[in-house]
């Protein structure tokens, strides 16, 4: 390889691979990133039932087509001072007796509202009731496992003590026979309708599951039960055979129900593993219930705001299915929704399903897997841990609540008048709003907004403004901010007039326009120009995830710069490059501008560029150390007037386009030897490096008489040994910190 070539390649390579260490800085030889959203308008949109969920309903269903309702009034009729409420049974005079923890009380509400406690049984929690049909109460409690008898004007006595941890359900047929439900091992034992305490108790059934979750009866009398952690559903003939008519793979089976066609309906409980925190409270899985227990043993009755928020973070995690099972046997998934916890559930009249959830109080009605309500929303939140069906006049149910306990009776008869608050929304950015559009039927509608910049509504935040009719797109009268809530009123007139009816809403705003901002300022290697390499038309992607996952609708008329770069080797030339970003995602446009260490004015090289680079000459330039000024706008994508600059200088850069001079020194040649004395200076640059070829030879570096490269004048010492007698010559290429080179060749002989 000739010496020419030598150097060519040399350059070459490191040209290569200084562009390669900095593309991933400058993004070179890539498709430069387009601003896609600028400061334009844009709108948040709700109109599926995933969009209205986040909020808050007071009064106000919601479809599972997606739209707001008025619901049925829940009145609330008292708040026991315990925090959890377990179970509930209805009584013969309109009133139902409940058990509660975390001290196990039981109470009777009675048809006129009177509150009053009937039972202390001195354990955690009564988590199962049953009454027979001459009013004798039977009490289940953990975690000592009894089985209480309480008659009227009797002292409460032990009635059954299975020697097991756990009474989980407790049910009695048409002869008075009862049959009870334990955990830690999955018995089920049956008492006869003249059991006296003390008396034998017959084991009815013997499961391998650690717990008996729960009891019903089928259409034909026959027995069911739940169990957990398998999650399967026995029926059991007179003599205790099992056979199990569901195998669901979740850990519990919740409740069940059975329709008057003989069908079952089962609810099941699923805790995923996520690494959610355990909750401060069982709150109705019977993992939670016995780790609570075990756990704590506390008779603390509070109900503070961090339980209750560690209870919804862990509901999160959950996921409960609702199974229909056919009177043929023929199972299969009945409903679901992701998210939330089933803790309760009865079949009303017409055949819809009522459902309790361990979410925020919220109760919901299910006619099949497409139909569905979310019917109510509890005030109180926490779990919805029962739901009764009332004696007084048919479709009337009680919704029991936990955390804080609360009983509300529901009549089904539809409130006169509800609201609805969206979730909290966050625009990113201070915005101005623009008009709130409302899609729905019926009069009666109205809308309020606030505003904030706090992500929590507080104190700081704005005022409700004055509720505006819906009839037509309203301007929002909230101040500009970063945060915004919507809050829709539905009221009926009692009349003849359609129901209100809200079936999407859509409001607008624009983001303040934020200053861009240069991140970074780059000199591309001397001697490099970058060139945009044209691509081919593209049609612009689609992504599906943040189509179905964002309730903004964007638009943008933005066009993205696409190509590829690629490097031009040219001498004289000078690159410089930089990254910008806008907060808005703004399209930008830049200006280069240059000056000297020793001056004060800039010379503009470039205006209006949309390429985050820049290529020019330096040839004409005076050498020396010179600073770079990028200024950004924003002008491409904002009114006039409210357009931002932003601007950064480059640290100080040289321009050098002279090599440096090569000098000899001294040249003493002896015997088969040679001393050289080489000075190597340049005007304005530090000296880089400086090598020798020896006859034509391998490339030798050599090293300053100081031993450092550190000065824009150096003196270097060769010593050449063993040298053949004749000609001899030595190439010296010097290399200065700019790229540019200078060659010295010397030449010798040998006696």
């Amino acid at each position: 390889m000739s010496l020419s070539c030598q150097y060519a390649f040399r350059n070459r390579r490191f040209l290569r691979e200084t562009l390669l260490r900095i593309a991933p800085v400058l993004g070179l030889v890539a498709l430069l990133p387009a601003a896609v959203f600028a400061v334009r308008t844009e709108s948040v949109e709700h109109q599926s039932f995933e969009d209205f969920l986040g909020g808050d309903f007071r009064n106000v269903a919601l479809s599972s087509s997606g739209a707001l309702i008025l619901a049925p009034e829940a009145e609330e009729l008292a708040g026991p001072d315990e925090p959890i409420i377990w179970s509930a049974v209805s009584d013969s005079n309109g009133g139902f007796f409940f058990g509660t923890g975390n001290r196990g009380k039981v109470f009777h509400l009675s048809a006129d509202g009177e509150l009053r406690t009937v039972f202390e049984p001195e354990q955690v929690l009564s988590r199962s009731l049953a009454l027979a049909p001459d009013g004798t109460l039977f009490v289940g409690t953990s975690p000592e496992g009894r089985v209480y008898r309480i008659r009227d004007d009797e002292k409460p006595e032990v009635f059954f003590e299975p020697e097991q941890n756990y009474i989980w359900d407790i049910v009695l047929n048409d002869q008075g026979d009862m049959y009870v439900a334990t955990g830690a091992q999955g018995h089920i034992y049956r008492l006869a309708h003249d059991h006296e305490p003390g008396e034998a108790v017959e084991l009815f059934f013997e499961s391998d599951q650690t717990h008996i979750s729960t009891l019903a009866w089928d259409g034909e009398g026959r027995l069911l039960a739940g169990t957990s952690p398998g999650g399967f559903v026995y029926r059991l003939d007179a003599e205790g055979n099992a056979f199990a008519i569901l195998n669901t793979g979740d850990n519990e089976i919740k409740r069940i129900v059975t329709a008057e066609d003989g069908a079952l309906y089962v609810a099941t409980f699923t805790e995923e593993s996520g690494g959610s925190a355990p909750p401060a409270r069982p709150t109705g899985a019977i993992a939670n219930v016995i780790q609570a227990l075990i756990g704590s043993g506390e008779n603390d009755n509070s109900s503070n705001n961090a339980r209750q928020q560690a209870q919804r973070a862990t509901a999160q995690a959950r996921i409960s299915m609702i199974y229909r099972v056919d009177p043929d046997g023929f199972a299969e998934p009945h409903w679901v929704l992701p998210g939330h916890a089933i803790h309760s559930m009865i079949l009303l009249p017409d055949g819809r399903l009522l459902v309790g959830m361990g979410n925020d109080g919220r109760v919901f009605s299910v006619s099949d897997a497409t139909d569905w309500q979310l019917l109510q929303r509890l005030e109180s939140g926490g779990e919805v841990s029962v739901l009764l069906p009332g004696s007084a006049k048919d479709g009337e149910v009680y919704a029991l609540s936990s955390n804080p306990s609360r009983i509300y009776r529901m009549d089904f008869s539809l409130a006169a008048k509800g609201h609805y608050t969206s979730e909290v929304l966050d625009m990113e950015r201070g915005s101005h709003w623009g008009r709130f559009h409302l899609d729905g039927a019926g009069d009666g509608i109205r809308v309020s907004t606030r505003s904030g910049n706090t992500d929590e509504p507080e104190r700081t935040w704005s005022d409700w403004t004055d509720p505006a009719n819906a009839g037509e797109a309203n301007a929002i009268g909230s101040p500009a901010a970063r945060y915004i809530q919507y809050r829709v009123y539905l009221e009926s007139d009692g009349g003849s007039n359609p129901l209100p009816r809200v079936n999407r809403t859509r409001l607008f705003y624009r983001n303040f326009n934020a200053s861009p901002a240069i991140t970074g300022i780059r000199l591309v290697p001397a001697e490099v120009a970058l060139e945009r390499v044209p691509a081919s038309p593209q049609a612009p992607s689609i992504d599906l995830d943040q189509l179905f996952n964002s309730n903004r609708v964007r638009s943008s008329n933005a066009q993205q710069r696409t190509g590829q770069l690629r490097a031009v080797e040219r001498p004289g030339l000078a690159t410089i490059a930089w990254q910008a970003r806008d907060p808005n995602d703004d399209d930008l446009s830049f200006t280069l501008r240059i000056r000297s260490e020793d001056e004060e004015r800039w010379t503009t090289l470039a205006e209006d560029l949309r390429d985050n680079f820049f290529s020019f000459n330096t040839r004409g330039f005076d050498e020396g150390r010179y600073y770079a000024k990028v200024i950004a706008s924003d002008h491409l994508s904002n009114p006039p007037g409210e357009a931002r600059t932003a601007s950064r200088t480059s640290e100080a850069f040289l321009i050098d386009n002279t090599s440096p001079t090569v000098e000899l020194l001294e040249k003493n040649v002896g015997n088969a030897s040679a001393v050289l004395r080489v000075a190597v200076e340049d005007r304005v640059s530090i000296i880089k490096d400086v090598r020798y070829y020896l006859n034509g030879g391998d490339r030798t570096p050599i090293f300053p008489e100081d031993g450092l490269f550190d000065s824009r004048r150096e003196t270097f010492r060769l010593e050449l040994n063993d040298l053949e007698p004749g000609a001899h010559s030595v190439i010296v290429a010097a290399e200065d910190e700019a790229g540019n080179e200078r060659v010295l060749n010397i030449h010798f002989e040998v006696d």
